[in-house]
């Protein structure tokens, strides 16, 4: 991911990236869900509550990659990073919904 951030940094006067620099990023991303979400079903999470935000964060960054000859540079790094962004804000909702469920079953 280093490597496509530094070439779409390179490039951002450019009409749009590289394939490769937008594969490293979105490439890169994609696989994180995908690692993330292997780890979360290894460790007992349902398929379905795993499926609602690996979906997502596997699809944007490939539809990313289809759209590369389209997307400025500075369009690319936007949609990857509002893509991540809109996870960990998902995750933290999720944390705070299971807090406040476990403290309701507390007596």
């Amino acid at each position: 991911m280093a490597a496509g951030l530094a070439t779409a940094v390179e490039e951002a006067g450019h009409a749009h990236l590289p394939l490769g620099a937008v594969g490293a990023l979105a490439g890169g991303l994609a696989v994180y869900h995908l690692a993330h979400a292997a780890i979360a079903l290894r460790f007992g999470r349902a398929p379905r509550d795993v499926v609602t935000w690996a979906l997502p964060g596997v699809a944007v960054p490939l539809l990313v990659v289809l759209g590369t000859d389209h997307l400025a540079p500075w369009l690319v790094v936007l949609l990857l990073a509002a893509g991540a962004i809109g996870h960990l804000l998902y995750a933290k909702a999720i944390v705070r919904r299971r807090t406040r469920e476990a403290q309701s079953r507390l007596p």
